[in-house]
């Protein structure tokens, strides 16, 4: 499934270096939390698949460029996308915690009732469009997500405030999280998708710093 690619529509280029960089780290990251997502890939866009997508794409005003993008394997079927958050289990609810508590670290406040970007089957959840993750970044700190909305807007915010989580698993990986592993996630980037790189990293190895700090604003942020 493609995620994002690198092109101009008839208002603006759209999906550069930036955004794949953050839709690309944001899912790598986030299922290092333990983030139920598919499986990403990066995918490279051959000149001659470009040259027939733009013929279809024209009536859309549309254009495609050849190189790099981003996606992920097609997920199961039976996976829907859903809106309401009915009475969970708590396997559901402890995994819409670990997505909750994600999205807030990455400040992005994509994941909301009209937007949820997550599907569901039984007592799984599946998250995707990591696209809006480190949009704060160079505007705020890493433990300043309390000045956004990004809790109370969030698809998951009523449910998780009847049922908190134990962040204790977050607080640990979050502690645990280092340079190195960063590295280690973003060695098949291209680099033209690198302008971000030393900001984000200094944003995540902060709020690592400071992982007590975050993830009681974590609690906070629920009651």
């Amino acid at each position: 499934m493609l995620r994002r690619v690198r092109g101009k529509d008839q208002r603006q280029p759209f999906d550069t270096g930036k955004d794949l960089f953050c839709e690309a780290l944001g899912i790598c990251l986030a299922r290092y939390f333990g983030v139920p997502t598919p499986e990403p890939a990066i995918i490279t866009l051959s000149t001659g698949f470009v040259l027939t997508a733009n013929k279809m794409l024209a009536r859309e005003n549309i254009s495609l460029r050849p190189g790099h993008g981003f996606g992920t394997k097609v997920f199961d079927l039976n996976y829907r996308s859903v809106k309401t958050v009915d009475d969970w289990e708590s396997e559901t609810v402890a995994q819409a915690g670990s997505i909750f508590g994600f999205d807030m670290l990455v400040m992005n406040g994509d994941r909301k009732a009209t937007n949820p970007n997550y599907a569901k089957y039984q007592n799984s959840l599946l998250a995707y469009d990591f696209g809006l993750s480190f949009c704060m970044v160079g505007a705020l700190r890493a433990c300043e997500v309390s000045k956004t909305n990004c809790a109370k807007t969030h698809v998951f915010y009523d449910c998780l405030k009847k049922t908190p989580p134990n962040w204790e698993d977050f607080e640990n990986k979050l502690a645990s999280l280092s340079e190195g592993m960063l590295v280690e996630m973003i060695k098949t980037f291209p680099p033209e998708w690198l302008s971000l790189q030393s900001a984000v990293f200094d944003y995540l190895l902060e709020a690592s710093e400071k992982s007590v700090q975050f993830c009681q604003i974590l609690r906070e942020s629920l009651q």
